[in-house]
C-alpha cells in the first residue's frame, strides 16, 4: 500500500489560497457549525445557496476546498489549519475525484487516504461529527472504468463508515438519469456541478443534518 501522509502543492496561488484559509481559521474563535473539506466540489459551493437552503447554518459555514486538490493535499491541509478555533459541529468531507483522474489511484488506496483523513479531522476537531459524501458519478458513459473505480470506492466507504461511525452521505443515484448515464442537467462538463447540482446536493445535506438534530436545516 503506498503512503497515506499528506502533501502540500508546489504551486504559489495554492499556497496563497491555503494560507488565506488557514489565517481565517485563526483569526477565528467558536462559530463553525459545517466545515467543508474536499477539491473544487466544494471550493465552488456558492455561498448564497448554502445562505438559502440551510439558512441555519448561513454565516457558520466554512468552505475548506481548493481546486485540483486530491486526497493527500486535502489531509495536508486539514492538519495545518488548527480547526479546533472554530469548533465546528460538523465536517463534510467531498474528496477523492481528482486522486481517480489525476492520479490513477486505485479504490483501495483512495478509501485508504480517505481514512488518513478522517483521522486527521479527528485528531483537529474531534468535538465534531464526520460527514463523508460518496465519490459523485463522472463522465456521461455508463460502461467507463471510472465508474467501476467509483463504484468500488463508495461501496468501502459507506461499510468503513459504518464500521466507525462516521455517517455516509450518499448522493450517487441523484447525479444519474434512468438509463445509468450522467445528468448533464446537473454535471454539465461531466465532472464540476452547475448550481442546478448543488441544489440537489445541499438539499440531500440538510435532510441528513435535520435526521440528525430532529429539526429542520432551514
Amino acid at each position: 500500500m503506498k503512503s497515506t501522509a499528506g502533501l502540500p502543492r508546489d504551486d504559489p496561488a495554492w499556497r496563497q489560497k491555503f494560507a488565506r484559509q488557514r489565517d481565517e481559521v485563526r483569526s477565528s474563535e467558536g462559530w463553525g457549525y459545517l466545515i467543508a473539506v474536499g477539491d473544487s466540489l466544494i471550493e465552488q459551493i456558492p455561498r448564497a445557496l448554502v445562505a438559502e437552503v440551510m439558512p441555519s447554518v448561513g454565516k457558520r459555514f466554512f468552505n475548506a476546498g481548493i481546486s485540483g486538490d486530491s486526497l493527500p493535499h486535502v489531509i495536508w491541509r486539514v492538519g495545518q489549519y488548527e480547526l479546533q478555533r472554530l469548533k465546528p459541529i460538523y465536517v463534510w468531507i467531498l474528496a477523492g475525484t481528482n486522486d481517480i483522474g489525476h492520479h490513477r489511484r486505485t479504490a483501495e488506496e483512495i478509501v485508504a487516504l480517505h481514512e488518513a483523513l478522517w483521522v486527521e479531522v479527528e485528531r483537529q476537531a474531534p468535538q465534531a461529527k464526520i460527514i463523508v459524501n460518496c465519490l459523485l458519478p463522472r463522465v456521461k458513459s455508463a460502461d467507463h472504468p471510472y465508474r467501476e473505480i467509483i463504484s468500488a470506492v463508495n461501496s468501502q466507504l459507506r461499510e468503513r463508515c459504518a464500521r466507525v461511525g462516521h455517517l455516509f452521505l450518499d448522493v450517487h443515484e441523484r447525479f444519474m438519469d434512468a438509463e445509468g448515464g450522467l445528468r448533464i442537467d446537473l454535471m454539465p462538463d461531466e465532472l464540476h456541478v452547475n448550481e442546478a447540482g448543488y441544489r440537489v446536493l445541499l438539499t440531500e445535506l440538510s435532510k441528513m443534518l435535520a435526521n440528525i438534530t430532529g429539526v429542520e436545516i432551514a
